[in-house]
């Protein structure tokens, strides 16, 4: 439940304008996205559309190999890898 807020204690409570606007935007756009998400993700993986290594933004994969697998290539480019 949303309570009026005055602007400022002093404004007059019987004038509207001393009133902070409400607005429900904020939630109706979070579920608006949250819907559009869900709807975006069942199509990717559906048509297989994201490439199989991506981790980013994909439910259960996390991105923590993906940065070890870069940090051991970039030990090997730099020739700091123990044979």
């Amino acid at each position: 439940m949303h309570i009026a807020r005055l602007k400022k204690p002093l404004l007059n409570p019987d004038d509207l304008n001393s009133f902070r606007p409400i607005s429900n935007l904020p939630f109706l756009s979070k579920v608006i996205e949250r819907i559009v998400v869900k709807q975006f993700i069942h199509h990717t993986d559906q048509n297989g559309l994201l490439p199989v290594r991506q981790s980013a933004y994909r439910r259960f994969h996390s991105t923590e190999p993906a940065v070890v697998h870069n940090d051991i290539v970039r030990t090997i480019d730099e020739g700091h890898a123990l044979h």
